[in-house]
C-alpha cells in the first residue's frame, strides 16, 4: 500500500486559518482532551474485524488544536485495503462551528491527500453521511509508488463535540467499493460517544 500516514498536515492547516478558524469560543471547554483521551477512544483492530494490523503515527496537532491521534490499519482482504483513523481535538479558541466550512469543502483532507508529493486525481465531493454533528464525504485516487499502481481513496470527516475524525478508506483501483466507509466511521463516532471524549 505505500506509505499512508501523511508526512504534514500544513496543507489542513492552511486551509482552516485560511477561513478565520482561530477565533474565541462562545462556550468555554473546562478541560482540553489529551492524546491519550484521543488514543484510548480511536478504533482498534478489535473494533474493526476487517483488518489485521495497526500502527500509531505521529501527527502534530496543528494550530488551534490541542491533541491529535493517527491510527492506520492494513487488511488482507479487498486486495490489500487500509482505513486511516485521525482525531484531533479543538482548542478553546477553535470553535467547532468555524470547521463547518472546511469540512463541507473538502479542504481538511488536502494534508492526506497531497502529503508525500503523491499523484492524485479525480478529487470529489459526496456528500454528508449523516455521521456525528456535522459531516462531509470525498473520494479521489492516489498513484502508490511501490505498488506502481493507483488505489481509490473513500474519506468522511466529522465533528462530535470539540473532535474533528477523519477516516479515510484506502481500496485498489480494481476494487473501488466503499460502502463500507459509513460503517467505520460510524463505529468512530459511537467510540467517542461512549468514551465522552470531546462531547462535553
Amino acid at each position: 500500500m505505500g506509505r499512508l500516514i501523511p508526512i504534514s498536515l500544513v496543507a489542513m492547516v492552511v486551509a482552516l486559518v485560511g477561513f478565520g478558524a482561530i477565533g474565541s469560543r462562545h462556550v468555554a471547554i473546562a478541560q482540553s482532551v489529551t492524546t491519550d483521551q484521543l488514543s484510548a477512544a480511536a478504533l482498534s483492530t478489535f473494533d474493526l474485524g476487517d483488518f489485521d494490523f495497526s500502527q500509531d503515527g505521529d501527527l502534530a496537532p496543528p494550530r488551534g488544536f490541542d491533541s491529535a491521534f493517527l491510527r492506520s490499519f492494513i487488511s488482507t482482504k479487498n486486495g490489500g485495503s487500509a482505513l486511516i483513523d485521525a482525531l484531533l481535538a479543538a482548542g478553546a479558541n477553535l470553535p467547532p462551528s468555524a470547521l463547518h466550512t472546511p469540512i463541507e469543502s473538502g479542504m481538511v483532507f488536502a494534508g492526506f491527500r497531497d502529503g508525500g508529493n503523491a499523484s492524485t486525481a479525480n478529487f470529489q465531493i459526496n456528500g454528508p453521511l449523516g455521521i456525528g454533528d456535522f459531516d462531509q464525504s470525498a473520494s479521489w485516487n492516489s498513484y502508490d509508488e511501490r505498488r506502481q499502481a493507483w488505489d481509490t481513496r473513500f474519506a468522511d470527516a466529522f465533528l462530535q463535540g470539540d473532535v474533528l475524525v477523519m477516516i479515510i478508506y484506502v481500496l485498489p483501483q480494481a476494487n473501488p467499493d466503499g460502502s463500507a466507509l459509513a460503517g467505520y466511521a460510524t463505529l468512530q463516532d459511537q467510540k467517542l460517544i461512549s468514551t465522552s471524549t470531546g462531547t462535553q
